[in-house]
């Protein structure tokens, strides 16, 4: 009986511990029909129109009936589970919906351009949302370092070159400047001595960095 008891004990413990750490990372809000609503507002062009408030109706209805804690830092956090399952247009309804609301609007601008790139390969307007995210934070290194390797791809060298020094400038994180000496390194095609110029300062800036002066 006391063995029972210990492995029932030791069950719902577990379950408890599951139902928490789900909680904590918003998979309150995973319900499929909630996805569907907030996908089907994404694609209505005019928030006025009878459709657009029909289904808004739906979409409150729906959180108030299931109690999700339809907070702004959730709604954000919930935003990434969606571009991770590839339910874009859940996402771009959230993410417009938070910048409109101006909460965290650069790593909303920066998820946006994520968007771009993942669902369309459109570097062009993930560019566009990239260079908002940075004029809401100037500091936003990692939309920096999204927005050079967008010029980097589009064969936009100079552009590239100059955001990746605008980064390398900015951080300290030993991750973002690893990864910008491998791109200087296998990555670009120079298209002329101007080019390697900036490719070599940028390196140095690295160097200098991380302490590796020698270098």
């Amino acid at each position: 009986m006391k063995k029972l008891f210990i492995k029932n004990f030791i069950v719902l413990t577990a379950l408890f511990g599951l139902f928490v750490s789900n909680t904590a990372l918003g998979f309150e809000f995973n319900y499929p029909e909630l996805d569907s609503i907030r996908a089907q507002l994404a694609c209505q062009n005019d928030k006025n129109s009878a459709q657009y408030l029909k289904i808004k109706q739906k979409l409150d209805k729906f959180v108030t009936q299931n109690k999700i804690d339809y907070t702004q830092n959730n709604r954000l956090n919930d935003s990434i589970r969606l571009i991770n399952e590839q339910k874009y247009n859940a996402a771009i309804y959230e993410l417009k919906a938070l910048v409109e609301e101006n909460y965290n609007v650069t790593r909303c601008l920066e998820l946006l351009g994520d968007i771009c790139i993942k669902a369309n390969d459109d570097y062009s307007k993930a560019v566009k949302y990239y260079k908002k995210a940075l004029n809401a934070d100037s500091e936003n290194v990692s939309a920096s370092f999204k927005l050079a390797k967008a010029y980097l791809t589009k064969n936009k060298n100079i552009l590239g070159l100059e955001y990746l020094k605008y980064t390398v400038e900015r951080t300290s994180d030993r991750g973002i400047l690893d990864k910008i000496e491998y791109i200087l390194k296998n990555k670009i095609q120079p298209d002329d001595k101007f080019d390697i110029n900036n490719m070599y300062e940028i390196l140095a800036d690295i160097y200098i960095r991380e302490n590796r002066r020698q270098e």
